[in-house]
């Protein structure tokens, strides 16, 4: 587990988010949806990590991806 913890500024940018269900100081819950076409893009799509979050419009530099 992470010990990166959100600011309240980055908590609000990443709920404006429609892939992101819910998001506190120490977790970001996606939404069933982007879930389950992340896992579909990545098994039959051959998108990678990077790619999947980039295409959510979600900042990889923000939600800490490793393998970017």
């Amino acid at each position: 587990m992470s010990k990166r913890r959100f600011t309240e500024a980055q908590i609000a940018e990443l709920s404006q988010n429609k892939n992101i269900s819910k998001c506190s100081a120490k977790s970001i819950t996606y939404s069933k949806e982007f879930k389950l076409s992340a896992i579909n893009k990545y098994y039959e799509e051959r998108y990678s990590p990077k790619m999947i979050f980039e295409e959510a419009k979600l900042d990889i530099q923000l939600i800490g991806l490793r393998c970017a």
